[in-house]
Formats: C-alpha cells, sequence, structure tokens
C-alpha cells in the first residue's frame, strides 16, 4: 500500500509504519503536505481514514 499511495515517499524521507500509526519524515515540506494531503484523503481500496484532529507535524500545513 505505501508504494502505491505514496510513491514519493521512496526517494525523499522515511515513512515508518507500526500498526495503524504512520510516520513520514522529510526536509521537504512540499512533500509532507503531499503525504498529509493524501492521508486524509483516504484511500477506498485500503480502507483507512485519517482523523484530521488527530494529525501533527512540526510545520504549518497547507491541506489540499
Amino acid at each position: 500500500m505505501e508504494w502505491e499511495v505514496f510513491p514519493f515517499v521512496k526517494h525523499d524521507g522515511v515513512m515508518l509504519r507500526y500498526l495503524d500509526d504512520f510516520r513520514y519524515i522529510s526536509t521537504d515540506k512540499e512533500k509532507v503536505e503531499r503525504f498529509i494531503t493524501a492521508m486524509l484523503k483516504g484511500h477506498p481500496k485500503y480502507k483507512y481514514t485519517v482523523n484530521k484532529e488527530k494529525n501533527l507535524t512540526n510545520v504549518d500545513i497547507i491541506y489540499h
């Protein structure tokens, strides 16, 4: 799922997953925004959703 939904994380940053928790670490703010936007959008094939209020970042995010 990770490489299908988030192909851009392969080459820039590190994604960690433990059960239903995801961590994406990158110095590229645009990639962080893409990751969070994709997580909040969800994916019907994998049936996951993310609660925006439980989302934490160390940068200000512009949600697309």
